[in-house]
């Protein structure tokens, strides 16, 4: 039980901004240029109700249209912004995650430590290739001890 609500607590909505200042950037790169595109239909939505005035569509039709415009507008922005923010977060988890390890592994030396990700995260290949970088490291400083017959404290440089 505590693990499902530790489960229901890393995937809530206040959990969503990590990496604020990053995620905040990619997510407004991403909801600016959707604005855009939106910008640009309700633009031509605009022109073609005006050439359909022109000819004969009543004004109420014409308010009506507009009316579903500006609500359905207003739905795509918050879709947008939502769609942004878990975008962003599916990049700045692992960099999160990445950065904590990173610290952790200078902090503490520990050799041992593996770098994982949930699986649909992004980023594996720099996981693995993290792994193999502290791997080497552990496999080297274990031969250097080796050759100079230094004692290594066994719990960091675990094979």
């Amino acid at each position: 039980m505590a693990q499902n609500d530790q489960n229901a607590q890393r995937r809530s909505l206040k959990h969503l901004l990590i990496k604020k200042r990053m995620q905040l950037k990619f997510a407004l790169i991403i909801a600016f240029s959707l604005l855009v595109l939106l910008a640009i239909f309700q633009v031509h939505t605009f022109l073609n109700l005006k050439s359909i005035l022109l000819h004969g569509l009543t004004q109420a039709a014409a308010i009506e249209i507009r009316f579903f415009q500006i609500v359905f507008g207003v739905m795509y922005i918050l879709v947008i912004t939502l769609f942004s923010f878990f975008i962003s977060h599916k990049i700045a988890g692992p960099l999160y995650r990445f950065e904590k390890d990173i610290k952790g592994l200078a902090k503490d030396g520990d050799l041992t430590r593996i770098f994982k990700l949930r699986k649909r995260d992004e980023m594996q290949e720099l996981a693995e290739a993290l792994n193999i970088l502290v791997s080497g490291f552990r496999g080297k400083l274990i031969n250097l001890a080796r050759e100079k017959k230094i004692e290594v404290d066994d719990r960091y440089f675990k094979i």
